[in-house]
This record gives C-alpha cells, sequence and structure tokens, in this order.
C-alpha cells in the first residue's frame, strides 16, 4: 500500500485536528472544575449571609423593643412632671 502526500497531508489535518479537541476538552473540564468550587464558595457565603441577616433581624427587633419601652417611660415621666408641676 502506498501512501501519497496527500494522504499524509490528510493525516495532518486529522492528528491535529483531534490534537485540538482534546486540548479544548482539557480546557473545559478545568474550568467546570474552577466554576464548581466557586459555586460552592458563593452558595457558602450566602448561607452565611442568612445567618448574619436573621441575626441582624433579630437585633433589630430587640432594639426597637427596647426604644419602644424607653420612649413609653419618657411618656410617663413627663406626665407625671406635667401632674405634679402647678398650673
Amino acid at each position: 500500500m502506498k501512501f501519497s502526500i496527500r494522504d499524509l497531508l490528510w493525516l495532518m489535518v486529522v492528528a491535529a485536528l483531534a490534537t485540538g479537541w482534546f486540548i479544548d476538552r482539557l480546557a473545559v473540564r478545568r474550568l467546570a472544575s474552577e466554576l464548581s468550587v466557586e459555586r460552592d464558595r458563593i452558595n457558602e457565603i450566602q448561607a452565611q449571609e442568612s445567618a448574619v441577616r436573621a441575626q441582624a433581624e433579630d437585633m433589630l427587633s430587640v432594639a426597637r423593643q427596647a426604644l419602644s419601652k424607653a420612649e413609653s417611660a419618657r411618656q410617663q415621666a413627663e406626665g407625671a412632671e406635667q401632674s405634679k408641676s402647678p398650673q
């Protein structure tokens, strides 16, 4: 069986395409792995954000309750002062 220059050129084209495809697949796998790691980091950050947000909402609720109690006490004190002062 004889091989011509044309056959060798075709073989080179096929080998080049296969090599290019293989290199591309390696790059895609690497990027997919990096994206998976980043997705895990994002999920972890979102979970932490949710926990911090819940904690902040709890603290805000407590602060609002304390403010409400302080305002009620101030109003009662003002009312007591007004009832004691001569008019």
